[in-house]
């Protein structure tokens, strides 16, 4: 893949209290940002339509590209922002990075996730 960056840094995230969507924030090895998001809402899990974006485009399920986010994000560093130790432990903060990366990876690699049920082009074939 030409255009995937090399390596990734996480710099922030988090999970809404929506049902667990998680939300990484980052740059690559250009500085350029990334933002990473699994929609991961009651609704959507209930309707099969969970999501998985990368800057706001979403990612085919099982796709290759999807396999390559993946794959960085596996391997990302997690480095965090002075402005976020002025209000929590920065260790803690890591270990929240860190743990929020595993979960989005957990999530969008589930049977729930990647169900045939849950990809729009099955979902219209069985009405």
């Amino acid at each position: 893949m030409d255009n995937f960056p090399k390596s990734l840094t996480i710099t922030d995230g988090g999970m809404l209290n929506d049902g667990g969507t998680i939300v990484l924030l980052g740059s690559d090895e250009t500085g350029s940002k990334c933002g990473f998001c699994i929609d991961w809402s009651l609704d959507r899990q209930d309707n099969g339509t969970t999501v998985f974006t990368v800057n706001r485009i979403e990612i085919p399920k099982g796709s290759d590209t999807e396999k390559e986010w993946l794959d960085l994000l596996r391997n990302a560093t997690v480095q965090v922002e002075d402005e976020i130790t002025r209000f929590f432990n920065a260790q803690q903060m890591t270990d929240m990075l860190h743990s929020s990366i595993e979960e989005l990876i957990f999530k969008v690699l589930s049977k729930t996730h990647q169900s045939w049920h849950s990809i729009p082009e099955n979902r219209a074939t069985e009405e």
